[in-house]
């Protein structure tokens, strides 16, 4: 369930939502070679502070596509090592239109 509470709307509404997760696998595996381990942390960690345009930016270890290789991203890939029991979150994209 998502619940959302606005002001303007002066009341909460409540969504019942699904979430499907594919090719958690691919986009984990910052480095390419098929698995999904330490070596994809190490790897983005090495990249850590190296923006867009620069020579060391490579966009597979900018994982919150945010153009700068940074804590965030490395969060992100040991997140994928950690096994997961029940969602207790869900992280949705922020869309400005």
């Amino acid at each position: 369930m998502l619940t959302y509470s606005s002001p303007q709307l002066g009341s909460s509404v409540t969504l019942p939502i699904t979430v499907t997760v594919i090719n958690k696998a691919s986009y984990c595996d910052a480095n390419r070679d098929g698995a999904t381990d330490q070596q994809d942390t190490a790897a983005v960690q090495a990249h850590v502070g190296a923006a867009y345009g620069q020579p060391a930016y490579r966009q597979q270890y900018d994982l919150t596509r945010d153009g700068v290789i940074n804590p965030q991203d490395v969060l992100l890939v040991s997140v994928c090592l950690t096994p997961q029991g029940e969602v207790k979150r869900v992280f949705l994209p922020l869309v400005w239109r």
